[in-house]
């Protein structure tokens, strides 16, 4: 049942072992590194078109200012339908930009919070003595 080996034979068998689990380490690196990679280049295309979105909303915002302050001063209906148009541009706009952004992460309270506060609570509460100090 016990097979005798040799000092050499052990050690061929322990150096193959570790040269096993090393090379299976470094695989796993190599994919992780790749999915990372995959990961980022996704990454780095959504923030360019949240960019675009975002550069495109205020750029509507700011035409649509300018029609109104020309609509207000000229009183020309043209600048009004120019107002409504880069209104429904700026709506696609903002549109597109919140359908690219991630969903927002749930709030995370403070150890010992209880369910029942709102959040934000506790600053909007004052001690009279706060109050008071305030006054003067």
């Amino acid at each position: 049942m016990f097979i005798k080996l040799s000092f050499r034979q052990l050690l061929l068998g322990v150096f193959l072992l570790i040269a096993l689990l090393l090379s299976a380490t470094s695989i796993q690196a190599l994919f992780t590194l790749d999915r990372l990679a995959a990961e980022s280049r996704e990454v780095g295309q959504d923030a360019v078109i949240l960019t675009a979105n975002v550069q495109r909303l205020a750029e509507r915002s700011v035409a649509m200012e300018r029609s109104a302050r020309q609509f207000l001063v000229l009183d020309d209906p043209a600048f009004r339908d120019r107002y409504a148009a880069a209104w429904r541009d700026g709506e696609d706009a903002l549109s597109a930009l919140s359908a690219g952004l991630p969903p927002s992460p749930k709030p995370v309270s403070p150890p010992g919070a209880t369910r029942a506060s709102k959040p934000g609570a506790h600053w909007r509460h004052r001690t009279p003595n706060a109050r008071s100090a305030r006054k003067c």
